[in-house]
Order: structure tokens, then sequence, then C-alpha cells
């Protein structure tokens, strides 16, 4: 997509399935990091402190949001940068 005349690449993980560290590591994160301008990862929390490793040793930054249900048609969204 393009953005304020940029051309940016957004990718997405999803980290739901993936049952230990190790197939984690596998993952093809780090390659993501490296590659794209934006990724996005659902249920980061599993492995939150080995995406920030990855994310600070690629010169990233993490934004973290969080979606709160609240009703079936309203959600509470937090956003947190570290």
């Amino acid at each position: 997509y393009v953005e304020g005349g940029n051309e940016r690449t957004l990718a997405h993980m999803d980290t739901w399935r993936i049952t230990d560290v190790e197939e984690f590591r596998r993952s093809g994160l780090e390659e993501y990091l490296e590659a794209f301008d934006i990724v996005i990862i659902e249920w980061a929390d599993k492995y939150f402190h080995e995406i920030e490793e990855m994310v600070q040793k690629n010169g990233g930054e993490v934004v973290k949001i969080s979606f709160e249900y609240l009703s079936p048609t309203e959600r509470k969204v937090s956003v947190y940068e570290s």
C-alpha cells in the first residue's frame, strides 16, 4: 500500500497454533521483520518476549493493540507503544 507517497509492505502472522518456542523461532517471523515494513501478529502475547527481542534486533518498534469484548456489538481497543 502507499502511505504519504511511500510504498509500504504489510505482513500478517498468527501464533495461535504454534505450540512451543522452538516452533515459534522456526516460524519465519525474523524473515518477515527483515523484509517488511509492518508485521501484524495475532496472539502475540504467547511469545511477546521473543517477539520483542527479534524486533529490537531488527531496529523496529513494537506497538501492542488489544481488543476487549464488551458486548456482541462493542469492543474496546487499546494501543500501547513500548
